[in-house]
């Protein structure tokens, strides 16, 4: 790896860089701060939306060049909060989902650019860290991406869900996504992935593949590191992810990505590869 050919970062936000809590250890804050201080650039890869605990970390890191959300299905300046990419759920297939799992045992989100629409209160108190407003209110507005949170429902209730939006979702994806509080799935467009956003921000930033980074630690960051230059995995990530990285590097409770940050930068002495950290 030669460290000084990587211009752009792209990380992961739940369980890479954060915990549950939702906080950057001061460390791995340190280190950002000086990769964008040395004129290079950090973007988070989220599948949250940008209003609330997103917006906070970049407000507290100095991010200013665009982050990715909603699981690549938007890009958004930090600074100005433009909206500079999105790839929407098609208007006709979105009502027709959203009819179906009203009817389905599975709880549901609805995320757009004015907050998520919440099919149960139980959602609510759950994450409050969103921005929460009742299904009651959802308006037609663009679709980013419908999320079934499927915690507390058996196996045999998700593949029956499962199987009967099969063949209403032609020309969307259905990927794995959890977080701290909850598991699930969302349904996205089927250009509305992180390899399609790393892919943008690569080319806003004037940058190429290989001067990318790319670091997750869930099977949904498949798609974030296949786009970038160089992978990264942490320790706790799934075997298929693990196999496609480059290199494999501490939890986030353990400050992984302050570490590679502190390495890329040469700041201790290069004793261990990054393969055994």
């Amino acid at each position: 790896m030669q460290e000084n050919q990587y211009k752009i970062i792209f990380c992961d936000f739940d369980g890479t860089l954060v915990g549950a809590d939702f906080k950057v250890l001061p460390e791995v804050a340190k280190q950002i701060q000086r990769w964008n201080d040395s004129g290079r650039f950090f973007s988070i890869a989220t599948g949250k939306l940008f209003p609330g605990v997103i917006e906070e970390v970049c407000q507290e890191l100095h991010l200013s060049v665009p982050q990715i959300i909603a699981q690549g299905a938007a890009v958004i300046d930090p600074t100005t909060q433009k909206i500079l990419y999105a790839k929407y759920v098609l208007d006709e297939k979105a009502h027709i989902l959203i009819d179906v799992l009203k009817n389905s045992p599975v709880l549901f989100e609805i995320d757009t650019f004015d907050g998520t629409f919440a099919s149960s209160e139980k959602l609510v108190n759950q994450e409050k860290h969103k921005k929460y407003l009742s299904l009651e209110k959802f308006n037609n507005q663009k679709i980013l991406k419908i999320r079934l949170v499927t915690t507390h429902n058996t196996d045999e209730e998700i593949t029956k869900v499962k199987q009967t939006l099969a063949p209403l979702i032609a020309g969307l994806l259905l990927v794995p996504s959890d977080t701290p509080y909850s598991t699930g799935f969302d349904i996205i467009d089927e250009g509305a992935t992180k390899h399609e956003a790393v892919e943008f921000v690569t080319h806003f930033l004037n940058g190429t593949k290989d001067e990318t980074i790319g670091i997750g630690n869930g099977i949904n960051d498949t798609e974030l590191l296949s786009a970038c230059g160089y992978k990264v995995a942490t320790q706790d990530a799934p075997e298929v992810l693990k196999k496609i990285a480059d290199r494999i590097i501490p939890t986030y409770s353990e400050g992984g990505v302050g570490i590679v940050i502190r390495k890329l930068l040469k700041s201790e002495p290069d004793t261990q590869d990054l393969h055994t950290l």
